[in-house]
C-alpha cells in the first residue's frame, strides 16, 4: 500500500466513525449481509452477535490507526489468524468476507465510494486476508 492509499483509508474510517449511529450501522450492515450473501458462515459465529460486531469494529479501527507501522500488525495478524483456525475459518471465507466489506463499505460511504478508493480499500484487505492466511497455514 503506498502512502495516498493509506490516507484515504484512514479518511474514510474517520468519516464512518465520527458519523452517529455510522459504526454501529456498519458492523449491523456488514453482519446481515454476509449472512445474507452467505448462510453457510454463520455457522462460525458461536458468540453473541452484539459482542461481536464490537470486535469486528474495535478490529477495524485498530487495523486502520497501525496501517502505516506493518511491524505493529504483525503480531497482531498472527493472533487473530490463530483465532480464526480456531473458529474453523478456511482459505476461501476469507474472499467471501472482503467482497461483503466492500460491499458494506460501498453502501455506506456513497457518493464517497471512488474507484480510488475501492482499490484502496481491496488493497488493504487482500494484504490483511494474505497475511492471516499465511500465519494460518504456519499454525495447521
Amino acid at each position: 500500500m503506498d502512502a495516498r492509499q493509506i490516507l484515504i483509508i484512514k479518511h474514510s474510517w474517520s468519516y464512518i466513525l465520527l458519523q452517529s449511529g455510522q459504526m454501529e450501522q456498519m458492523s449491523a450492515l456488514f453482519y446481515k449481509t454476509l449472512f445474507l450473501d452467505f448462510p453457510a458462515l454463520k455457522t462460525l459465529f458461536h458468540n453473541d452477535l452484539a459482542a461481536q460486531t464490537r470486535k469486528f469494529t474495535d478490529m477495524m479501527t485498530f487495523l486502520v490507526a497501525h496501517l502505516q507501522f506493518p511491524d505493529e500488525l504483525e503480531g497482531e495478524m498472527r493472533a487473530l489468524a490463530q483465532r480464526h483456525v480456531a473458529y474453523g475459518v478456511h482459505a476461501v471465507d476469507y474472499d467471501l468476507v472482503g467482497s461483503v466489506l466492500l460491499k458494506t463499505l460501498a453502501r455506506l460511504l456513497s457518493e464517497r465510494w471512488t474507484l480510488e478508493l475501492q482499490t484502496a480499500w481491496q488493497t488493504l484487505y487482500q494484504t490483511l486476508s494474505n497475511a492471516m492466511q499465511y500465519n494460518a497455514r504456519q499454525i495447521l
